[in-house]
């Protein structure tokens, strides 16, 4: 939750709370305090256990809002004595004390030092005060608090600055943004229910055009604002006073320049309040040079980075790898850049606008400034592609998709680099060979499908090298998981020629696989055995007990199944899962056990299916694949059916479909006759009023639900 940044009328004497009580020394607000209940509770907490509490974030994220709510209740509620110190148009921090002075009405005397005469005033008088916006004048703030705290034992000092104050004994909490609308595929007005960024940028449109409304229509379009803008609220803000002249859908159209829109044009708001980059500015000109040459270079990034990540692609031409740390560390003071522990990981990020305007600030150094650290970028996103790719295919190691996801905007910066402005065909190659299987497993066929197309289009001719192999075999693998089956033949097939060329066994025993299933997709069986039986035989030449476990289950098994043999299919799944079993493989279980309860299915053993299902869909509850998720629930449906279960039936189904289509993806081959009959026979079976009911119901489902559903 949040609060607006919005500017404050500083009537000395005069604020009317809730109740229209005044509250001496305070700021009048003209608009209402949004949210922030959590937040406004916390904050009182922690000024109940210090004696100086600085609010930190970046402009525009609500601080002094958040500061001024504090302060009105503890005047209020707790009838203490508050200052409000307003800081903003000092240009000199000789002048803070004498600032603080004026607003407590201490008269000046002369030969001694205002911040003398502050202590004596104060003296043991019980009181807070508020110092905002401090990050321009933070020594002199500094100084002057920690003399105060000294010297005035009952006082306390709460302060807002894009920077910690650094005094002893001061508590720092970073202000969070607005809290977000749900990131979903589909959503409605009543699906954005408890958004603070929804509900601020809902409130200060009407306040332009009275009669906004947040409706089924616009509700994407005003979540995709709130989330593209990071819920920060005076961007929010901002954005919220253009529906007098865009639609929500048209500001989301325009935020990938953001200060083009971000503008208002109020006559009494401050000036680094009317535009999103003046507010900026503000802090921009505040760091060092190499300070801002960092921020510059991490405006390269996408969806957030690592220090790893920063010190290999920031460095060179001003800045030392060794001085990457500090220079961070200086921003994330400074509030630019936002650090979140992902795991036992830092990950750090630039806000929306930070990172628009930073990339704007390396743009003006010029295109070959830019294009060097584009070049790094890409190289080190190209190795991690490289490094997790082989590994991926057959998730041996299935935390690495969790570290390509979060990479996953970068990986996704780094090809369009790649392809569009260096014109390098060789990260290309070497970044979608190493990312098509994380695309597979993830869902993202069609995406994976045009970026490889555009990767070998741009490579020409192949060669016989492994980064032209796996990217080969990685577009046959995604052309077969959207149906282009005859493509996906003549790439699958030139891979293979490539492996063996470079007698690669592992690689080659898995493109065997792949056209394995691509045969029995084609309903050539015979082919299909041919190639699975070399599948197996390669992977046991190979010596990779991941990639045997993965043949036997996924090439033979899953080719006798489909050629009518239960018990040989059933036999070399058996034996991929006691390898999988044996190496701790989690995956090479759950592949075996699909598999099984698939052959079981089709071979009538509803007992058999119901055994191999069950273990399949507890293995998902452990594991994250949202792909296969749906696959997994079609044999329960099968069972169901069978035993006579024909809502829940109908419900495994519908989830089945629902989450295909959230996630753009569908089932394979031969996959999608079987759940098409399997539908036909559930729906004759209830009755079209009877199936509707059930299948919404099975829509609704979301992951968790729907394997709970499959487990009976």
């Amino acid at each position: 939750m949040s609060v607006s940044a919005e500017p404050q009328i500083a009537v000395p004497g005069i604020f009317p709370d809730a109740q229209g009580r005044a509250v001496p020394g305070l700021p009048v607000s003209l608009t209402r305090f949004v949210g922030r209940a959590e937040e406004v509770a916390l904050v009182r907490e922690l000024l109940a256990g210090t004696r100086l509490l600085t609010l930190t974030g970046p402009g525009g994220s609500g601080k002094t809002r958040l500061a001024l709510e504090v302060a009105r209740g503890a005047a209020v509620a707790e009838g203490r004595e508050v200052w409000w110190v307003e800081l903003a148009g000092l240009s000199d921090g000789a002048h803070v004390a004498q600032a603080v002075a004026t607003a407590l009405r201490i008269a000046e005397e002369p030969g001694r030092a205002p911040e003398d005469r502050l202590a004596d005033v104060v003296g043991d008088r019980p009181g807070l005060l508020v110092l905002d916006n401090c990050e321009h004048v933070v020594d002199a703030c500094a100084r002057l608090a920690d003399r105060l705290l000294r010297a005035c034992p009952r006082l306390q000092l709460a302060a807002t600055s894009r920077e910690a104050l650094g005094v002893t004994g001061e508590t720092a909490w970073l202000v969070p943004p607005l809290s977000l609308p749900p990131d979903a595929a589909s959503l409605t007005a009543a699906s954005l229910e408890g958004s603070e960024a929804v509900e601020l940028f809902v409130e200060r449109a009407r306040a332009v055009v009275p009669t906004f409304g947040l409706t089924d229509a616009n509700a994407a379009a005003v979540a995709r604002i709130c989330r593209r803008l990071d819920g920060v609220p005076l961007a929010i803000e901002l954005a919220a006073a253009r529906v007098k002249v865009l639609a929500p859908a048209q500001i989301v159209e325009r935020l990938d320049d953001c200060f083009a829109v971000l503008v208002h044009r109020g006559r009494t708001a401050l000036p680094r309040h009317q535009t999103i980059r003046a507010t900026i500015d503000w802090s921009y000109e505040l760091l060092s040079p190499p300070e801002r040459l960092l921020l510059q270079r991490l405006s390269v990034f996408a969806g957030g980075f690592t220090l790893e990540a920063a010190e290999a692609v920031c460095p060179g031409d001003g800045i030392e790898e060794w001085e990457v740390l500090d220079l961070l560390a200086a921003l994330v003071e400074r509030s630019l850049v936002v650090m979140r522990e992902r795991g036992e990981t830092a990950r750090y990020q630039l806000l929306e606008v930070v990172r628009q305007y930073a990339a704007g600030c390396m743009a003006e150094t010029g295109a070959e400034a830019a294009d060097a650290v584009a070049r790094r970028h890409a190289r080190f996103f190209a190795e991690l592609a490289e490094a997790a790719g082989p590994r991926l295919y057959v998730l041996e190691a299935p935390e690495l998709l969790d570290v390509v996801r979060a990479e996953h905007d970068n990986l996704r910066g780094a090809l369009e680099w790649s392809l569009r402005r260096g014109v390098d065909a060789e990260l290309a190659l070497r970044l979608s060979g190493g990312l098509w299987p994380f695309w597979l497993h993830r869902g993202h066929w069609s995406e994976g499908v045009r970026w490889m197309d555009e990767v070998l289009a741009a490579a020409g001719p192949p060669c016989v090298e492994a980064r032209a192999a796996r990217a080969i075999l990685g577009a046959g693998a995604l052309g077969c998981a959207i149906g282009d089956l005859q493509r996906s033949r003549e790439r699958l097939e030139e891979a293979e020629r490539l492996w063996r060329a470079l007698a690669d066994p592992r690689a080659l025993a898995l493109n065997l696989s792949v056209l394995a299933q691509l045969h029995v997709h084609l309903g050539d069986n015979e082919v299909a055995l041919l190639r699975a039986r070399e599948s197996v035989a390669t992977a046991r030449q190979s010596g990779d007990p991941y990639v045997l476990s993965f043949t036997l289950s996924t090439a033979l098994g899953f080719v006798h199944a489909f050629r009518g043999e239960a018990a040989q299919g059933d036999g070399y799944c058996g034996e991929g899962q006691e390898i999988a079993l044996r190496e701790g493989y989690q995956w090479g279980v759950l592949f075996a056990s699909f598999s099984r309860a698939m052959i079981a299915w089709m071979g009538g053993d509803l007992d058999g299916a119901d055994v191999h299902a069950t273990a399949c869909v507890r293995a998902m509850h452990r594991l994250d694949n949202p792909w296969f998720v749906p696959r997994a629930l079609i044999v329960p449906a099968a069972v169901a059916l069978h035993r006579g279960e024909l809502p829940r039936a109908a419900r495994l189904l519908g989830a089945a479909e629902t989450q295909c289509a959230t996630i753009g993806a569908r089932l394979m081959g031969v996959e999608q006759p079987l759940f098409d009959g399997l539908l036909a026979s559930v729906r004759e079976a209830l009755g079209e009023d009877g199936f509707a009911r059930a299948w919404a119901e099975g829509a609704a489902l979301g992951e968790a639900a729907s394997l709970a559903e499959a487990e009976g």
